[in-house]
């Protein structure tokens, strides 16, 4: 079907529906308030118990199906790979605790979250090489789609979560990237209406008193990811107000960020407040007052190494403009203004991440308890130049060509491969390296 049928059909549609008001989807509530619910999905496959020394967190920026594919390419070779723990090597993807990620990092790890191993089997085809551009649209035309745009209160970013739970999540809900079977996936957006940060994590959906089994993953995904003017921002209700959120004994950390007043928090791309994804992290330290003291909220007395791995598929900006006297033109100026944006305010982010970590080790030096940490940072920095300048050149987008993909992928894998934390599985225990924890 052509663009102009099907257009024409969800058109046509969509004004004879609007006559009939009772065809509004009245009931659609994008959350519900924190409360037991009748149905709980069944928990996932755990990957086995992790080493209570060493505390392994991976975090993917954002970037389009360029940071999925280049974080799909750092998993492949995670699961390839062994890393050294206190009671010997170990599987690295199996150490795996948290994952932070935030647009289009989110994707691969909201999919890895679910899934666990089956993504290194599917996700390629069913999204890393999929053209979104020509994919998307028809979703308009879906009667659930249109009841829910009928509504005055509801954007069209409506129907990239009916297209994203139907391609990828099959109705799974937040609540199964944060249980205890595998390792945590959180997610982070962007609230315009504040300004700040929101997480789908224990703190931040008892930040607005929420629900995590009523928030599916595709509306997390599509939040985090819904760039300004392209996409209409997703809304969540605030419950803050009427709803007294969990405290930490009941798992929440949450400190309440975003005052009852405001009913309602509009999400937009996490790149817009962190593309590293790493500032929840930052402010789980802040809240509980050091890194040792979240440890040990968490349970985690027995750390004594952190490794965080950060897959960072941001470009740098463009020094071409600098060589020409011509005005540049406005999606240049938004391009660029935005390139360097991220890339400073995300290397203000990785500074303060290693202050704190550095600080963590000279706070245990000084309790008699050393600790250790391994701040990774992988990007396109650790190309040759001309390397980098291809994936400079690769957009931030949701339609790759294959060659692009295929060069992400291998790419990512590599650079993983080439640190000396990480080691090909079928090595030797003597060819790992030892490392104090």
């Amino acid at each position: 079907m052509s663009y102009r049928r099907w257009l024409f059909r969800a058109s046509t549609i969509s004004l004879l529906l609007w006559a009939n008001s009772s065809f509004i989807d009245s009931d659609f509530v994008p959350n519900q308030p924190l409360r037991k619910l009748q149905r709980v999905h069944e928990p996932r496959d755990s990957h086995g118990k992790n080493s209570d020394s060493l505390l392994f967190i991976l975090s993917l920026s954002g970037g389009g199906t360029r940071s999925a594919a280049l974080s799909f390419g750092a998993l492949q070779a995670l699961r390839q790979s062994a890393i050294q723990t206190a009671s010997g090597p170990r599987p690295a993807l199996e150490e795996l605790d948290t994952i932070f990620a935030v647009s289009g990092g989110a994707f691969t790890a909201a999919y890895y979250g679910l899934y666990g191993d089956k993504i290194f089997n599917s996700f390629e085809q069913r999204f890393l090489r999929r053209n979104l551009n020509i994919d998307f649209p028809p979703a308009f035309a879906r009667i659930n789609v249109i009841k829910k745009l009928l509504r005055k209160d509801v954007g069209r970013s409506e129907a990239m979560v009916s297209y994203l739970d139907d391609l990828l999540f099959s109705g799974h809900t937040v609540d199964e990237l944060l249980d205890d079977t595998g390792p945590k996936v959180e997610i982070s957006a962007s609230d315009l209406a504040s300004g700040s940060q929101f997480t789908f994590s224990d703190q931040g959906l008892n930040s607005i008193c929420s629900d995590a089994r009523s928030i599916p993953v595709a509306r997390a995904i599509t939040a985090s990811s819904a760039v300004p003017l392209l996409y209409s921002p997703i809304r969540l209700n605030n419950y803050a107000a009427y709803c007294t959120p969990a405290g930490p004994a009941q798992g929440g950390a949450g400190e309440i960020t975003f005052p009852p007043r405001q009913r309602f928090i509009h999400l937009a791309d996490g790149g817009l407040t962190d593309n590293t994804g790493l500032r929840p992290f930052l402010e789980k330290v802040k809240y509980y007052g050091g890194v040792q003291n979240m440890l040990e909220h968490e349970g985690r007395n027995a750390t004594r190494k952190i490794i965080l791995l950060y897959v960072d598929a941001s470009v740098t900006p463009d020094s071409k403009s600098g060589l020409n006297s011509q005005p540049m033109s406005a999606g240049s100026v938004i391009k660029a203004a935005t390139k360097t944006m991220i890339r400073q305010y995300s290397e203000a982010t990785l500074s303060r991440v290693r202050q704190v970590l550095s600080d963590w080790t000279i706070e245990m030096a000084r309790r008699g308890k050393p600790v250790t940490y391994e701040l990774i940072h992988m990007s396109f920095n650790n190309l040759t130049a001309d390397q980098e300048r291809y994936f400079n050149n690769v957009p931030t987008s949701f339609a790759l060509s294959d060659e692009n993909v295929d060069r992400l992928i291998a790419t990512g894998a590599r650079l993983v491969r080439k640190h000396r934390v990480f080691r090909m599985a079928a090595s030797s225990r003597n060819a790992l390296p030892s490392s104090a924890e």
